[in-house]
């Protein structure tokens, strides 16, 4: 299993202001800031916000011991006086070979962070490490500018992801034709009349009425129908027949139909309209 500790290792890095003396990195899919601390074993202390708004902490110790990737379930951070077990945390391994705890933080702990003034460890009843949190809250100020940053970013990839969508990744590669499907009335279509929600009568639809439109139309060369009128509807009245010139206006025949078709002929199309099909 690769660790998120890991990953946030290995994931791309791009400077951003730092607030004090709490480093602020800012990552394709979050922002960290950190601070390393005096004294045995020179703690180090990150806190991520993710793109959803939850947080991760991760803390290591040159002197600890902790297994990389074994759960350790009676641990607990606490800000102050609000505790957070995290889910449990796990053990990793820092850049540094510097083991550690990772921990899986709500949303609500980035303000948390913020307000507080010491950030403690527990295993159990046993105190870990007790860290002050000076200046935690511009660390957190930062840390929000940063993932408002990475949001933007993300919301760009994405419109221009859409921009491109239509536009194939080789639009010269050869592009094998889907196969055409026979309807009940012997038409074969490259895209089928398919009846939606939306065209669905509403007069029919409120009085629960089922029922279908014949057309008879002609064929165009690029498989599109023209000069379509409606020879029947059953049951009458309530529709079914301008749906239908709707819904075969939308489909497309099949090319080997509409060459097999003499000049100026007629094509003739049943059209259902079922309830909870559309």
């Amino acid at each position: 299993m690769v660790s998120f500790a890991l990953l946030l290792m290995l994931a791309a890095q791009a400077d951003w202001p730092d607030a004090g003396d709490w480093a602020i990195d800012r990552f394709e899919e979050r922002c960290v800031t950190s601070l390393d601390f005096e004294g045995a074993g020179a703690t180090e202390l990150y806190v991520t916000l993710e793109l959803d708004g939850s947080s991760t902490v991760l803390i290591n110790n040159a002197n600890w011991t902790t297994v990389d990737d074994q759960r350790y379930p009676d641990v607990e951070v606490v800000l102050d006086d609000q505790a957070y077990t995290g889910g449990g945390a796990r053990g990793y391994i820092s850049e540094g070979y510097r083991r550690g705890l990772t921990m899986r933080m709500p949303a609500t702990f980035v303000d948390d962070f913020a307000a507080a003034r010491s950030f403690k460890v527990f295993n159990g009843e046993q105190l870990v490490d007790s860290l002050s949190l000076d200046g935690s809250a511009g660390a957190a100020s930062g840390l929000r500018r940063c993932i408002t940053s990475v949001r933007r970013a993300h919301d760009a990839a994405e419109r221009e992801r859409q921009r491109l969508a239509h536009i194939p990744e080789n639009p010269f590669a050869e592009v094998t034709p889907p196969e055409p499907t026979t309807s009940e009335d012997g038409v074969q279509w490259a895209r089928r009349p398919q009846v939606t929600a939306d065209d669905f009568p509403a007069h029919a639809r409120e009085r629960d009425v089922t029922g279908s439109a014949t057309l008879s139309c002609e064929a165009r060369a690029n498989g599109s129908s023209t000069n379509c009128r409606v020879l029947s509807e059953n049951p009458s009245g309530v529709g079914f027949g301008r749906a239908a010139l709707a819904v075969v206006g939308r489909a497309r025949l099949a090319p080997q139909y509409v060459d097999r078709l003499p000049p100026d002929s007629r094509f003739t199309v049943t059209v259902p309209f079922e309830l909870g099909r559309p």
